[in-house]
C-alpha cells in the first residue's frame, strides 16, 4: 500500500476518533445514564480499543516511508493521547458516566530529551530518555526505535546510523549508544574539564555570575552521580570560581570572606553569588528603564557639565573601588537611613551620590 492510501486510512480513523469525542461530550453531562447509554457506552469503547490497534498497524507503515519521523511522532502522539482519554471512561455500579475527558486546561507538552554527543550531557539524557522511553513498557521497540533516532542529533545520531530501522535492532541501537558514551572515566574527565575551563568574567553583569553557579553545580551534579567525593571539594571549588570573577566582584567576595570566622563552604559561596546577581540584576533593571526613559524628549536630564572629580573614571568613595558608590554591593547592603548618613558623612550629594555639590544644587532630575 502507497503512503497517500496510508494516510488517507489515517485520516478515517481520526475522524471515527472524533465521532466518539463528540459521543463523550453529550453523555458527559448526563448526571445518570440510562441501561442503553450505558450498552452503547460499553460498544464505543470496544470499537475504539479495535480501532487503535488498526491505527498502531497503519501508522508503523507510515512511518518508515517518512523522511521526517518527528513529523509523525506527534500525529501517534495526539491520536494515542485522544484514545487514552476515551479509554479512561467508565461506567459505575450505580450507571454514573464518569469521563477522564481533556482537561480544563493545557497540560505542557512533555519533549523529548536530546543528546548531540557532548559527554557533559550524557547523564541528563540517559536518565531522561529511560525513564520516559526506555523503561516504558506499554511503548512497542519499533517505537522506541523511532523516539531513539528522533533524540540523537548530530555526532551521536551517526552511531546508529547503519542500523535498519526495526523492533529487533532497537536494542542494539541503544547498547551501541550507552556503549560509546556510558564510559565512566571518560565522563569524569570531561565533567572536571568543564570545571577548569569556564571562561574568566572581565565585567560584571548578573547574566555572567548565574552562569558560573549553574555550570559548576551542573558539573558537581554529575560528578556526584559517577560516585566521586565532592562533598570534600568545597575549598577547591571555591579557590577555581573566584579565579573566574571579574575586579570587583572578586574584591567584594574577599571583603565577604574575611568576615566569616571558618573557612567557607560552596554553599555559603553560591549564595554570595547569586545575592550578588540579584543585586546587579536590580541595578541593570533599573539603568535600561533610566535609557528607555532618556530616549523620551522631555524626560531628558538637563544637561551637566562635569567637574574634574566627576570627569575622572568612576571611584567609589566607600570602599575604594573602581566603581560608583551606587554600585557598590557594601553600600547597597546598607539600610536607607544609613545610606543617607553615609552620603552626608563622605559629603556626597544626597540625589546623585557625586560630590562637589550639595542636593540644592543638584541638576541631574
Amino acid at each position: 500500500m502507497d503512503l497517500a492510501t496510508l494516510r488517507r486510512t489515517r485520516g478515517t480513523y481520526r475522524k471515527k476518533l472524533t465521532l466518539f469525542k463528540n459521543f463523550m461530550t453529550t453523555i458527559s453531562s448526563c448526571e445518570k445514564l440510562t441501561s442503553l447509554q450505558t450498552r452503547e457506552l460499553s460498544n464505543r469503547l470496544q470499537i475504539l480499543k479495535s480501532m487503535y490497534n488498526d491505527f498502531d498497524s497503519n501508522q508503523t507503515h507510515i512511518e518508515p516511508l517518512c523522511e521526517i519521523p518527528d513529523d509523525e511522532l506527534k500525529e501517534r502522539e495526539s491520536f494515542e493521547t485522544n484514545c487514552y482519554i476515551g479509554l479512561g471512561v467508565y461506567v459505575t455500579g450505580s450507571g454514573t458516566a464518569i469521563a477522564t475527558g481533556p482537561p480544563a486546561f493545557k497540560l505542557p507538552t512533555i519533549h523529548l530529551p536530546t543528546f548531540s554527543g557532548r559527554y557533559q550531557d550524557w547523564l541528563g539524557f540517559h536518565d531522561s530518555y529511560t525513564s520516559l522511553i526506555h523503561n516504558n513498557k506499554s511503548i512497542p521497540k519499533i517505537h522506541k526505535f523511532h523516539y531513539l533516532r528522533a533524540s540523537l542529533k548530530d555526532s551521536a545520531s551517526l552511531i546508529i546510523q547503519s542500523l535498519d530501522f526495526s523492533a529487533d535492532n532497537y536494542d542494539i541501537a541503544w547498547e551501541l549508544i550507552c556503549e560509546r558514551y556510558n564510559n565512566k572515566r571518560l565522563l569524569i574527565n570531561n565533567h572536571i574539564k568543564a570545571l577548569f575551563e569556564i571562561e574568566i568574567i572581565t565585567r560584571e553583569s548578573s547574566r555572567s555570575l548565574r552562569n558560573l553557579v549553574d555550570t559548576i553545580n551542573k558539573n558537581l551534579r554529575s560528578l556526584k552521580a559517577l560516585n566521586l567525593p565532592i562533598q570534600y571539594w568545597d575549598a577547591m571549588i571555591i579557590h577555581l570560581a573566584s579565579s573566574k570573577l571579574d575586579s570587583v566582584t572578586s574584591r567584594e567576595w574577599e571583603e565577604e570572606r574575611n568576615k566569616l570566622k571558618d573557612i567557607p563552604t560552596l554553599q555559603q559561596f553560591n549564595d554570595f553569588i547569586k545575592g550578588r546577581a540579584d543585586l546587579l540584576e536590580t541595578i541593570e533593571i533599573n539603568h535600561n528603564k533610566q535609557r528607555r526613559h532618556s530616549d523620551i524628549p522631555h524626560m531628558r536630564p538637563k544637561t551637566f557639565v562635569a567637574s574634574p572629580t566627576n570627569a575622572t573614571r568612576p571611584f567609589c568613595h566607600l570602599c575604594k573601588g573602581s566603581h560608583s558608590i551606587f554600585q557598590c554591593f557594601r553600600f547597597k547592603s546598607l539600610p536607607i537611613e544609613s545610606r543617607i548618613n553615609k552620603a552626608r558623612e563622605l559629603k556626597l550629594c544626597t540625589n546623585c551620590l557625586r560630590q562637589g555639590h550639595d542636593v540644592n544644587k543638584c541638576t541631574f532630575s
